[in-house]
């Protein structure tokens, strides 16, 4: 059947009359007090040695001296592999519209190796990739 309806609203920002309040009074929050901790605290010293041991990276700028290529940079410069960089720079070119899709690692090294060779960023790149494959077509 459900619940009656009531006529007026609840004020929820109406003082409390004495009669609504409850029995204990709610200004003893002792119980919320954050807990003290049992757990002796690590210094500084053990925390860098417990970080390097386990490889983890800090947050903390570097200067320029300590600073380490990437992996990708380290083979490029051993001629492994062209260096390719994921930054582009944003060029307007009265786009609106995002295309996205999923492709597999090859074809992206290989757009990206186009992109590089035509000294395009990717949407002028992509642009005439699809130019030169209705040309084909």
């Amino acid at each position: 059947m459900g619940a009656p309806k009531t006529l007026e609203r609840v004020n929820s920002f109406a003082p409390a009359s004495e009669a609504d309040a409850p029995d204990e009074a709610i200004s003893d929050l002792s119980d919320f007090a954050p807990k003290k901790s049992t757990k002796p605290r690590l210094s500084p010293d053990e925390i860098n040695q417990i970080s390097q041991e386990t490889g983890f990276v800090s947050r903390q700028p570097q200067s320029a001296s300590s600073a380490q290529p990437s992996a990708a940079v380290k083979e490029a410069k051993a001629g492994k592999r062209p260096y390719v960089s994921t930054f582009r720079k944003i060029v307007p070119a009265g786009r609106s519209k995002q295309l996205s899709f999923k492709v597999t690692d090859e074809v992206q090294a290989n757009f990206q190796h186009i992109a590089t060779k035509l000294d395009m960023p990717y949407a002028l790149a992509f642009d005439w990739l699809v130019e030169q494959g209705l040309k084909a077509l």
